[in-house]
């Protein structure tokens, strides 16, 4: 069996227009609306990472993107934020109780850039689009737990100053200090929620981008910690502080194929093979080095096994799949059925044998076939023309002669050897005027003579009518022919003679 295997390589890039029916991928933030979400059970006690997706506007004092500090440099708690206190300075800021740090780049306003923040319990380091920044000093974190929520858009106690005007997406929170490769490998990324490390994970992928979504207020956070958002003073209509789109990173979609494929092929996905019936997701990358999840629902479609018996009579053959058998057994041959897999022919040929052995008994012909078997004599010195009414297993003919019989055993027949009959009725007593047969018994040399031999055929055949001597006489000299059958056991046999002018049965006898 022919094994192959199929490999599927995925370099995708996908990318959305806007349609009205489009799912949110962004949340727009709005100011003026002071637009917070509350989260549950949030907070940074150790090393971390925070990063996400902003796209602010312009816009004086705090531009929080995450926060459970009440205001106030003294109080315990975190935030992290575009711009300095009161300033429009565009730098990204994040503050501790009594301890802090800021970079030395600020953002663009109006366009979408990556911004992160890592603490390794010892130095903290601020990145833009991937990249680290110059940082202020004093760059000192000192965490404490803080009495608040945590906030996504809001400082806690700022009464809508500390608010993000703008939109956002990708927030993630890590339980370590990601390395400056881990964030420019992922930043362009959806996940997958399982990673390692990861704390918390809000894509943003709800309700209708743009459209009318008063219900979905709930941000899931894609870890298994559950620490969901509560979105609060949202319109969730229209384009101002609302679900939109479309998302600033690579988003390639779950892929999906059904295949069905032969017992013995395989399908490899990326670096998996898999060769058995089931649902299968494999992570592959795209073009930008995303992680890409294809979702493979595969069948396996076994060899089909087809048990075909044949039954053939004596002397043929069944063909199938370039193989021809003639023989009694069991084949098996591999053929490919309607879907193009392989099935499994095992051929039992029977071989029907038609018995044409005939007993001889004086005049009357037996067929050694079994009686469940149909009989049709004839007259082989006829052209084989049947005889009428001579259908049994035996046959007496009326009339000396050369016969057969036709058997048929099921859908095979055959025909038996002819016999010959020479004793029914009296046999020709030779005329001197014709023949003369001397002597008559002898040891088995015979002298013939008469005016019949010239030109004609002389046989001579046993009782059970075989064939045991024929000469063709052209010519004799003074009309006498020497018979000789001295090698023949003795016995009845029976002399014909045949020409144009006679056609005559003689019985010899050999002592």
């Amino acid at each position: 069996m022919k094994k192959y295997t199929f490999l599927i390589l995925f370099s995708v890039l996908v990318i959305f227009g806007k349609t009205s029916a489009q799912q949110g991928e962004i949340l727009r933030f709005k100011a003026t609306g002071n637009t917070v979400i509350t989260l549950s059970n949030l907070t940074l006690l150790g090393s971390f990472t925070i990063e996400a997706w902003v796209k602010p506007s312009t816009k004086a004092d705090f531009e929080t993107i995450l926060s459970n500090k009440t205001s106030g440099i003294g109080n315990p708690g975190f935030f992290f934020a575009i711009n300095n206190y009161a300033t429009t300075d565009g730098m990204l800021v994040f503050e501790t109780q009594n301890a802090g740090c800021s970079g030395t780049t600020a953002v663009t306003w109006g366009v979408w850039q990556h911004v992160a923040i890592t603490w390794d319990g010892t130095n903290a380091q601020i990145y833009l689009n991937g990249l680290p920044l110059g940082m202020n000093t004093p760059t000192s974190v000192n965490l404490a737990s803080s009495p608040n929520p945590c906030y996504i858009g809001d400082i806690p106690s700022y009464i809508g100053n500390a608010n993000l005007d703008g939109a956002m997406d990708e927030l993630r929170v890590w339980n370590y200090a990601r390395t400056q490769n881990e964030i420019q490998s992922a930043m362009n990324c959806p996940l997958h929620g399982n990673e390692v490390g990861l704390s918390a994970y809000y894509q943003f992928n709800e309700g209708i981008a743009d459209g009318n979504n008063p219900a979905v207020t709930n941000l899931p956070d894609m870890t298994v910690n559950n620490h969901f958002g509560t979105l609060q003073n949202f319109a969730l209509s229209g384009m101002s502080s609302n679900w939109s789109a479309p998302s600033p990173v690579t988003t390639i979609p779950l892929t999906s194929q059904t295949l069905a494929l032969c017992e013995g092929n395989s399908l490899t996905v990326g670096t998996h093979v898999h060769d058995t019936t089931g649902i299968f997701y494999d992570t592959l990358s795209s073009v930008m080095g995303c992680d890409s999840v294809i979702k493979t629902n595969l069948t396996i479609t076994p060899a089909t096994p087809v048990h075909n018996p044949q039954n053939i009579c004596s002397g043929q053959s069944y063909n199938i799949n370039s193989h021809s058998y003639s023989t009694p057994g069991n084949y098996t041959d591999t053929l490919h059925n309607a879907l193009g897999c392989d099935s499994i022919v095992v051929t039992d040929i029977t071989v029907t044998v038609v018995d044409t052995s005939v007993i001889v008994n004086g005049i009357t012909l037996t067929s050694n076939a079994s009686a469940l078997c149909t009989f049709q004599w004839i007259d082989c010195g006829n052209g084989n023309s049947p005889i009428t009414g001579a259908n049994s297993g035996s046959y007496t003919p009326m009339a000396n002669g050369s016969y057969a019989v036709v058997v048929r055993n099921g859908g095979c027949r055959d025909t038996s050897l002819c016999y010959n009959i020479f004793s029914v009725g009296n046999v020709d007593k030779p005329l001197e005027s014709e023949l003369s047969i001397s002597p008559n018994p002898s040891k088995g040399q015979f002298y013939i003579s008469g005016k019949y031999l010239n030109n004609s055929v002389l046989c001579v055949y046993d009782v059970l009518g075989s064939l045991i001597y024929r000469k063709e006489i052209k010519s004799v000299i003074n009309e006498l022919f020497i018979l000789n059958i001295s090698s023949s056991p003795v016995g009845v046999y029976f002399l014909t003679l045949r020409n144009s002018d006679t056609n005559k049965i003689y019985r010899i006898i050999k002592e």
